[in-house]
């Protein structure tokens, strides 16, 4: 696919997102180290903001900041370490980042102003099993280094076999989870901030990661751009090919 047709798809997944989620996330699509994953079918479909400094090699002046040019230059580069760094698997066996252009996905987190620099980007990801994950882990450490409190809060839904959502902290200590595993001890309680969120979703949570009104309808629309994506990239392979 062209560079000028990756960019026209990635100007109608934001608008596709932006006008239609609710005016308050619309200044940014979601805040920086939070993420949602959303198992739909046979897939785990994520949205999630990773700090630019979680990436190496893509900062050039070292300033902690992309724009929108440089993160148009570096958008593979992104995808790339992402697939590489992330990890997702269920009951043992990884997913599968399979299904050509369109499963890995980077934009910009801004939308009222898309000439800003950006300290985040937000990347949606999609892999794929053999049949609805049921216990689904994440694994990976792409936290800013040397942050103090740096995490990844991930907020899972899902609706098979029935309605069900749990909230986990990732952090550098404990950067793998698995979710809606019945075999897992209840969480530790534990005065630190960061440990206490790691607490299933009925806990309150502060953070724009766990409100469920928002991050799931914000979940729903990425998975329905990320099959827009993949119709568009198969479209232009075909006609490629003809």
């Amino acid at each position: 696919m062209s560079l000028l047709k990756r960019n026209r798809i990635f100007g109608l997944v934001s608008a596709l997102i932006v006008g239609l989620v609710p005016v308050p996330v619309a200044a940014h699509l979601m805040h920086k180290e939070s993420g949602t994953l959303k198992i739909v079918d046979n897939s785990a479909n994520f949205v999630v903001a990773v700090p630019v400094t979680a990436f190496g090699g893509v900062d050039a002046d070292r300033d902690g900041m992309l724009t929108p040019a440089e993160l148009g230059e570096k958008r593979d580069a992104i995808a790339d370490q992402f697939d590489a760094r992330f990890a997702v698997a269920d009951n043992g066996p990884n997913g599968r980042v399979s299904g050509g252009e369109g499963v890995t996905w980077v934009l910009s987190p801004h939308t009222e102003n898309p000439a800003a620099a950006m300290d985040y980007v937000i990347v949606m990801h999609r892999v794929f099993f053999d049949a609805a994950p049921s216990s689904p882990s994440v694994e990976t450490d792409l936290f800013a280094p040397g942050a103090d409190g740096a995490q990844l809060s991930i907020r899972a839904s899902r609706t098979v076999p029935g309605e069900e959502s749990e909230t986990f902290a990732l952090t550098p200590g404990q950067p793998a989870h698995t979710f809606f595993n019945a075999q897992a001890p209840a969480p530790v309680t534990s005065p630190a901030p960061v440990l206490a969120q790691n607490a299933v979703a009925s806990a309150p949570q502060e953070n724009a990661a766990s409100e469920p009104s928002n991050t799931v309808l914000l979940a729903i629309l990425a998975a329905l751009a990320m099959a827009i994506i993949g119709f568009a990239a198969w479209r232009a392979r075909h006609s490629a090919a003809v």
